[in-house]
């Protein structure tokens, strides 16, 4: 009786045992079709995310810029980091815009940006100085000005350079006789809200347009644009200077997506179609913006 026992309770034992090879391989295989399904979903997830926190980055410097206009009679923040150059950071938006949250973190960096410039206390794999250091740096230090390695990526963003004093004027010739005009004052802006004053700068190293000196500045240069003499292949041109597929499309391409700052303020995420037709119909060249 006992031995009987015994043996149901070994046969018990063998019922109760894990899976079968051929069962592991149907949950693996279900396993890999919910993740093939998923992943996508993720991915876009995580896309959008990333578009709401860089609009949102934007749209914090507008608001900072605003302040700075309000005490400034509607004059526009300045640049000083020209790409390759030497810099003073103290004359750059990089330092006066966060003045105005009365120096608390102003966000300038989007969490799509993957540009190696980034100094190596911002994580980043460029021996230079962060903006903090910088400018703790040159006040400590009044006569001294920063060699071009020590500038590293100090924000994703860059300012349009037509909208700037630095720049001065856009000078052009018609009919023999010199045309100058200025946009760095609001009252300048024909049309405020479709004329881009902040956009992403390019990481200068996701691809082989990319320029790495364009990615430690503080600006792009629109007006150059305008010259291209092949305009269908501007974007190739364009992206030497700002990221235009950081939330999207081709790296390099009229349907490439990135975050662009208005000068009324507005941010939104656009193809590089939406903002720039030809040199004729363009959101940078304030005269050539559309209604």
């Amino acid at each position: 009786m006992l031995t009987l026992m015994r043996t149901k309770r070994v046969g018990a034992r063998r019922d109760c045992a894990g899976f079968t090879i051929i069962e592991l391989i149907v949950v693996i295989g279900v396993i890999s079709i919910l993740m093939s399904l998923l992943l996508p979903a993720f991915g876009a997830v995580r896309r959008s995310a990333q578009q709401t926190e860089c609009q949102s980055n934007l749209r914090q410097i507008g608001v900072a810029h605003q302040m700075y206009m309000n005490l400034n009679r509607e004059a526009f923040v300045d640049v000083d980091l020209p790409h390759g150059g030497i810099g003073d950071p103290r004359n750059s938006w990089l330092s006066k815009l966060p003045r105005m949250f009365h120096d608390s973190t102003l966000a300038l960096r989007s969490p799509a940006d993957r540009s190696p410039y980034w100094a190596l206390d911002d994580g980043g794999a460029w021996e230079g100085m962060t903006l903090n250091q910088a400018l703790d740096f040159l006040e400590a230090n009044p006569g001294e000005t920063l060699q071009p390695a020590q500038i590293s990526r100090w924000s994703s963003y860059g300012v349009n350079y037509l909208l700037t004093r630095k720049f001065g004027a856009y000078v052009q010739i018609e009919d023999g006789k010199v045309k100058t005009q200025e946009f760095h004052r609001l009252r300048w802006i024909p049309r405020p809200s479709e004329t881009v004053h902040f956009t992403v700068m390019t990481e200068g190293a996701r691809h082989g347009y990319s320029d790495p000196e364009f990615a430690r500045s503080d600006h792009f240069h629109s007006d150059e644009w305008l010259d291209i003499p092949d305009q269908e292949e501007l974007p190739l041109w364009v992206v030497r200077e700002i990221e235009l597929g950081i939330h999207g499309g081709p790296t390099a391409g009229w349907d490439s997506r990135s975050s662009y700052l208005f000068v009324d303020g507005r941010t939104v995420v656009l193809s590089f179609r939406d903002v720039y037709v030809d040199a004729d119909r363009n959101a940078f060249f304030p005269p050539a913006s559309q209604p």
